[in-house]
């Protein structure tokens, strides 16, 4: 399984087996996720708090994809 490695400039970010948290930071927080084949997805929240999906950790709202069907 690939190490996902992340900067903690503040102390947030928590790890575990399968997945790491980031809080804060200059970025949105998200939470990074192994699937059973190795490769890691990673969820966090859109500033309209749409929650969404992408490959690689979030930069911009316009990363990644929306999860389900979300409407008001």
């Amino acid at each position: 399984m690939p190490k996902v490695v992340v900067s903690d400039k503040k102390g947030l970010v928590q790890q575990s087996g399968s997945g790491v948290f980031v809080q804060g930071g200059d970025n949105a927080g998200y939470i990074a996720l192994t699937s059973d084949d190795g490769s890691v997805w990673y969820l966090f929240v859109e500033d309209d708090g749409t929650l969404k999906i992408h490959n690689a950790a979030p930069t911009a709202n316009a990363d990644g994809d929306a999860v389900g069907d979300q409407t008001d």
